[in-house]
């Protein structure tokens, strides 16, 4: 059984959305340094956590099961990466 959302939801998704635009209309923007500064921050607490956890999602899933595949898993993993900041 699945539980929908109920409308204070909905209300408290829209006057975020709302309070942001907001926000983003009235002030300037934040210079490059500081936008720098934020992704990096952004990246540190989410992104790299999140990373952390690909091998072990993947030992679990199967895909490391021998030092060939475990070799295969990060050869992959590296050459996304490596695509991602080339792009």
């Amino acid at each position: 059984m699945t539980k929908h959302p109920t409308v204070e939801t909905f209300l408290h998704a829209g006057l975020s959305f709302a309070a942001i635009a907001a926000t983003l209309l009235v002030m300037p923007a934040p210079s490059a340094a500081m936008q720098t500064f934020a992704l990096a921050l952004g990246v540190a607490l989410i992104g790299l956590p999140h990373g952390a956890l690909d091998p072990l999602l993947a030992r679990r899933a199967g895909l490391m099961s021998d030092w060939r595949a475990v070799i295969l898993f990060h050869a992959a993993y590296l050459a996304t990466v490596g695509l991602v900041l080339a792009f």
